[in-house]
C-alpha cells in the first residue's frame, strides 16, 4: 500500500484572514497593489479572527492620529500596510479586539524588563559579595570597625 502524503495543515487565521483582506481593500485601495496571498498572511499573522475591515481602519487611525497616505502616493503597498500594523499594535494602547502583534509585543516588552531586573540583581549580588569578602579579610576595615566597636562595649579605651 502507498504512502498517502500529508496534506499542510492550514494555519487558523486561513478560515476568516481572506474575508478581512476583501474587505481591506474596499476602505484602503492601495492594499489591492500588494500581492493578495501576502496581504491575507500579514493579516492573519497580526490579527485575530474578531477584526473587521472598518474596526482595523479606525483603530489604525485612531492611534496613528491621522488617516494614512492615500493610494496615488503609497508606493509600495505591503510595506506600508506591515508599517501601518506595526504602528496600531506596538503601543500601549489596549487595541480594542485580541491582536497577536499586540500581545507579541507586551510579552517582548515583559520579557525586556525581565533580563533588565536579573542583570541588576546579579549586579547587587556581585557587589554584596564583593563587600562581603572585603569585611571578612584579617586587616579589613569591618574587622577593625567590629573591634572598636566592640572595645567600646567593654569600656575600653
Amino acid at each position: 500500500m502507498p504512502k498517502q502524503r500529508r496534506r499542510p495543515r492550514r494555519p487558523a487565521w486561513a478560515a476568516w484572514a481572506p474575508d478581512l483582506a476583501r474587505d481591506l481593500v474596499k476602505l484602503w485601495p492601495w492594499v489591492a497593489d500588494a500581492p493578495r496571498a501576502r496581504v491575507v498572511a500579514t493579516l492573519g499573522a497580526r490579527l485575530g479572527p474578531q477584526w473587521t475591515a472598518a474596526a482595523l481602519v479606525a483603530w489604525a487611525q485612531h492611534v496613528r492620529g491621522r488617516r494614512p497616505l492615500d493610494a496615488h502616493k503609497v508606493r509600495v503597498a505591503l510595506p506600508y500596510l506591515l508599517t501601518l500594523l506595526d504602528e496600531a499594535f506596538t503601543g500601549v494602547d489596549e487595541p480594542p479586539a485580541p491582536a497577536r502583534l499586540h500581545d507579541e509585543r507586551r510579552r517582548q516588552l515583559v520579557d525586556d524588563e525581565r533580563a533588565e531586573m536579573r542583570a541588576a540583581q546579579a549586579a547587587w549580588r556581585a557587589h554584596l559579595d564583593e563587600r562581603d569578602q572585603a569585611a571578612a579579610g584579617p586587616d579589613s576595615p569591618g574587622r577593625a570597625a567590629a573591634r572598636a566597636a566592640a572595645a567600646r562595649a567593654r569600656g575600653d579605651r
